[in-house]
């Protein structure tokens, strides 16, 4: 199941919800949303994801909620995603839904290594040297379009 803004607009993948999610498994959403930062895992003790999201220049939209994956190698994302899109998400899979996003995908780089991801209108990239130097994201309409975490302090 993917979650998805693309041009200024927000789509969701309606025939996922629509599927069945049998047993007690967790189910893994990746949101794919401009508004993403990675943190270290102490920083989101520090506050909530949405005023991290603000002090980084990424305020939740009014119509957005901030949600949190859980740590990768010491790393949470914290992304803003429609809250519409959430609220059905998790009324179809309750507490069983982890978030996450492209930049918590692990590569393997044993050399100097530039990562890049393309999907709906955004451009996810990760750059390592030895260790992870730089990972960001970029939303152009210009890109064509190709196509579960929870921390429990979000």
């Amino acid at each position: 199941m993917s979650i998805q803004l693309t041009l200024d607009g927000h789509s969701f993948s309606a025939h996922g919800l629509d599927g069945e999610f049998p047993g007690e498994e967790p189910v893994e959403a990746e949101l794919l949303t401009a508004r993403t930062m990675l943190v270290p895992e102490e920083v989101l003790g520090t506050g909530d994801a949405g005023t991290l999201l603000a002090a980084n220049g990424m305020a939740p939209a009014a119509e957005e909620r901030a949600v949190c994956s859980l740590p990768v190698q010491g790393i949470v994302a914290v992304m803003a995603a429609h809250r519409e899109a959430l609220r059905q998400a998790e009324e179809k899979l309750g507490d069983r839904i982890l978030y996450t996003t492209p930049l918590l995908r692990e590569v393997q780089a044993g050399t100097p290594t530039v990562w890049a991801y393309r999907t709906a209108g955004l451009l996810y990239i990760k750059v390592y040297d030895g260790s992870l130097r730089f990972a960001g994201k970029a939303a152009n309409s210009g890109f064509p379009a190709t196509t579960p975490r929870r921390a429990a302090s979000c």
